[in-house]
């Protein structure tokens, strides 16, 4: 017996066009830049209580958001990839790319959810 779903094809176009999208690179870039900036700027002010205020805190949590944001759109196109077609390597192959270059940009940030 046939899966009613067999012929059912995901439209992952609202994310990117393609898994050869440069805007999946491009976003992966700039998360990765965005993390080492709010690395840069945010882990002192976390390092020293009495400069850290209420606006920092809520502008960090809101690049923040925006960077796991980006990372979750390009995380997400990746998975439904694979997971419509686990045989085939480039799908393979942008998930496990997809997965390394998001683990670089979370542990950037890390230190956020470490010391706060």
């Amino acid at each position: 017996m046939a899966s009613s779903a067999e012929n059912i094809r995901w439209n992952l176009t609202d994310l990117f066009s393609a898994a050869d999208d440069p805007q999946i690179e491009n976003t992966l870039a700039d998360c990765h830049a965005r993390a080492e900036a709010f690395a840069k700027r945010v882990r002192p002010l976390m390092q020293n209580p009495q400069t850290l205020g209420a606006e920092d805190l809520h502008g960090a949590l809101i690049e923040l958001e925006s960077i796991y944001e980006a990372l979750g759109r390009v995380e997400s196109y990746a998975g439904l990839l694979y997971a419509a077609d686990t045989a085939n390597p480039v799908h393979q192959d942008l998930e496990q790319k997809i997965e390394q270059r998001s683990t670089e940009v979370r542990n950037l940030v890390l230190f956020f959810e470490l010391e706060g």
